[in-house]
């Protein structure tokens, strides 16, 4: 993807094991970031939180991705506070 808004993170800052992560609390509007991989990152805003059962809680974001906005559906614990957090808290498989 490319993207103005893209930023990369260092290469040494690694994923984290599913049951490593923490979600933290979450405030609807606040910017966040956003990791598909590769250490490569998207600022994000927290559009709503899901009234589940889940743990972690899944959150609705929209992605800024240059000019464009895109909305995906996600767990409050793969997203960031910072780049850095969003790299750790990237999804893995």
């Amino acid at each position: 993807m490319k993207g103005r808004n893209k930023i990369k993170v260092s290469p040494k800052v690694k994923p984290l094991h599913i049951f490593d992560r923490v979600p933290f609390e979450i405030s609807l509007s606040e910017r966040y970031y956003f990791s598909f991989g590769s250490n490569e990152v998207f600022p994000c805003e927290v559009i709503e939180v899901l009234d589940t059962n889940e743990d972690p809680k899944a959150i609705l974001i929209e992605l800024y991705l240059g000019p464009d906005k895109s909305r995906h559906y996600v767990k409050m614990d793969e997203i960031g506070r910072t780049p850095e957090e969003a790299v750790r808290n990237t999804i893995t498989l």
